[in-house]
């Protein structure tokens, strides 16, 4: 077990070494280009200019390819190799704030979906469960996956809205193949919001869409890892609301001009992913684990192991924002959790903006689409659908999935109390 420690500790200190010297993989040309001239000779004035946004300051964010684990919800959880449990293994995955490492851009241990195959890659962005008295449970990989893509599709998006014609993007197989189709957005919509603004919105709105396809595939059998099912975390109690907070901020930061580098990316998240942990009233690593020890047995049980799906008893099955985050229930509070949040914390609503403005709806403008895998043909509601579904489907897919859940882990599964 030493060796094993020390050739991880070697392995981990030469990724890191590479990882500095790493050229970014996006920055967007400061110096004006000729279309920005172009712009400026034609606009009414400077400022128009700068509300605009210029075609040359989209920036090439390339794709996400890298699985970037974490984490099933509990403490200590165990796991087991088919019927045979994995001896003294534990998984500690509650965190506290100030564990949180430094992100980075498509961060992960593995490459998935590349033509140059699997690749290992060590990061220190130290991602686990964090509880927060106005948030609840915070996952910080989710968090940092949805803030990941929704840069990615402002990106996209705002380099097909600038063409002034439809368009379409391509994502990652998941459960299926995955492409966003973006309509032709009316010039006076561009015009009075700006590029940005329009791409930033848009962006949010496709990576939530995302986010709970991401939710609906795990439940029906799609494994990141194939033979490793994901089930026991799909639609878990604190998904969704990380996957928001992500979706919100990424769009914070293509609105503020905080995402046009990828050096400039990194360190705006490492900025604001504490204050936002901050904010809720994130607590101490212990007195996270207290909280999830004190929900043992409602909303997950620790005499199960890994991948079990039945470890999480409870799942939170709200695909249609505001998202209201789980609390731990006043009458099993921790005196820790009571000290630190009060007996009564106001919970902290997520929302991700459906509107550009009060006329034009973001659903008219980008459309994620989804043609299912053959196979699940033989589960609903995709017998019934067919195998092509779009976002508009998917409170419809989500409550198909809560009624599984009630019967297959009882009534009350969908609740947090």
């Amino acid at each position: 077990m030493e060796t094993r420690q020390l050739i991880v500790a070697l392995l981990c200190a030469v990724a890191l070494v590479r990882c500095a010297a790493a050229p970014q993989r996006w920055e967007v040309e400061e110096a004006p280009q000729p279309a920005d001239v172009d712009s400026l000779l034609s606009e009414s004035g400077v400022t128009a200019v700068h509300h605009r946004m210029m075609p040359s300051e989209v920036p090439p964010i390339p794709v996400r390819e890298r699985l970037r684990p974490c984490c099933a919800f509990g403490s200590d959880l165990k796991a087991k190799l088919g019927p045979v449990p994995v001896p003294a293994y534990q998984i500690p995955n509650i965190i506290g704030p100030e564990d949180v490492g430094r992100h980075g851009y498509d961060s992960g241990t593995l490459r998935l979906g590349s033509d140059e195959g699997p690749g290992v890659q060590f990061n220190a962005e130290n991602n686990g469960l964090v509880y927060t008295c106005r948030g609840g449970f915070v996952d910080t990989a989710h968090v940092r996956d949805f803030v990941d893509w929704s840069v990615f599709a402002a990106g996209q998006v705002a380099t097909i809205v600038s063409s002034g014609q439809p368009g379409e993007f391509s994502l990652p197989d998941e459960g299926g193949k995955r492409r966003v189709l973006v309509a032709a957005v009316d010039p006076e919509v561009v015009q009075l919001l700006g590029l940005r603004r329009v791409a930033a919105f848009s962006g949010a709105y496709v990576a939530w869409f995302m986010s709970v396809w991401h939710e609906l595939a795990t439940w029906y059998g799609y494994a990141s890892v194939p033979g490793f099912s994901e089930k026991a975390s799909a639609f878990s109690l604190e998904d969704l609301y990380s996957n928001g907070l992500g979706a919100k901020l990424g769009a914070l930061l293509v609105d503020r001009r905080l995402a046009h580098s990828e050096r400039t990316f990194r360190r705006s998240v490492d900025d604001w992913l504490p204050g936002i942990l901050s904010y809720l009233g994130a607590v101490p690593a212990e007195v996270g684990k207290e909280a999830a020890e004190s929900v043992d047995g409602l909303w997950w049980d620790s005499t199960v192991r890994l991948p079990d799906y039945r470890l999480v008893k409870r799942r939170s099955v709200e695909p249609v924002p505001p998202i209201r985050p789980w609390l731990i229930p006043r009458d099993r509070m921790p005196d820790s959790l009571r000290a630190a949040c009060g007996h009564a914390p106001e919970p902290a609503l997520i929302d991700v903006r459906q509107g550009l403005t009060p006329s034009v709806k973001i659903a008219d403008i980008a459309t994620l689409e989804v043609v299912v895998d053959e196979d699940w043909l033989e589960q609903q509601p995709f017998k019934r659908m067919g195998r092509k579904v779009t976002d508009r489907d998917f409170p419809a897919i989500a409550e198909e999935v809560r009624r599984q859940i009630l019967a297959e882990l009882g009534p009350g599964a969908d609740r947090p109390e």
